[in-house]
């Protein structure tokens, strides 16, 4: 799918999946992870300057963005900053699309989450994706994902773009955020297993608590960060 591209840029490197595809590729050096410290996806202007300074003399069509980045947390974030959370994430996909449109760039990748569905689905398709209103704490997260996939066919009808957009769940392991009060229930689980293991403290009570079954209880937690 992107083997014919010379530049393939990639954000969210300090989250999960940018951490892991950065892992996966590091043998590659066609791909190019960075962070909201190199580029704020959330301001305009520094977006487009920084696409055109990574294109250099290449030719757009050469190059490909696939947009990682995003702004969430566990339930206690998403009931305090529910309008950060939504305003950030459509301006970062914004913006994305836009500088893409405005260099040349026409493959864009970006990500949705299983959050766009409804509560109420009991089997969640493709073509379900808008359908039934989102209820949950993380209303504002799901709603910002759902409407990226708008932003796709927008801009691939108007501007003639190549955007895909593919559907993630459940990713767990290094990068994530396991401070409390930010972090969602398995970095929550994976969190508290390791201190429990660090204390050599018996973790039925997590199970309790929790109320879910825990089957692998081999945590090592100076494998995660925050811990």
């Amino acid at each position: 799918m992107l083997s014919n591209f010379k530049l393939i840029l990639f954000s969210g490197i300090n989250g999960p999946l940018g951490y892991a595809l950065e892992s996966l590729t590091s043998g590659d050096s066609r791909f190019v992870g960075f962070t909201s410290i190199e580029c704020d996806l959330r301001n305009q202007e520094e977006t487009i300057m920084f696409l055109r300074d990574k294109i250099g003399n290449l030719e757009p069509s050469s190059v490909a963005l696939i947009h990682l980045a995003a702004k969430s947390g566990g339930a206690i974030f998403s009931q305090n900053y529910p309008g950060t959370i939504f305003v950030d994430n459509i301006l970062m996909a914004i913006n994305s699309l836009a500088a893409c449109r405005d260099l040349g760039i026409r493959r864009v990748i970006l990500t949705l989450s299983t959050a766009c569905y409804a509560d109420t689905l009991t089997s969640p398709t493709e073509d379900k994706l808008h359908e039934g209103s989102i209820n949950g704490i993380d209303f504002a997260y799901a709603y910002s994902k759902r409407m990226q996939e708008v932003l796709m066919r927008s801009f691939n009808k108007e501007f003639s773009m190549e955007i895909s957009s593919v559907l993630v769940n459940g990713i767990v392991g290094p990068k994530m955020k396991f401070n409390t009060g930010q972090s969602i229930l398995p970095a929550s689980l994976i969190r508290d297993l390791a201190i429990a293991r660090l204390k050599s403290l018996f973790v039925s009570h997590l199970i309790i608590e929790y109320g879910v079954s825990i089957h692998i209880l081999s945590i090592w937690p100076e494998q995660f960060c925050g811990v």
